[in-house]
């Protein structure tokens, strides 16, 4: 991907923030997948 451990990092805590993911381990259980997409889109 070419990002670094620290913007994966901020990214997820973003997301998590949003409660639009959870991250448990190697699980990632996505809440609102058309914020997720609309997120993407921007």
């Amino acid at each position: 991907v070419g990002a670094s451990r620290e913007a994966v990092s901020k990214a997820v805590s973003t997301l998590r923030r949003h409660g639009w993911i959870e991250w448990h381990r190697r699980r990632v259980i996505v809440h609102d997948l058309q914020a997720l997409r609309e997120h993407a889109r921007t």
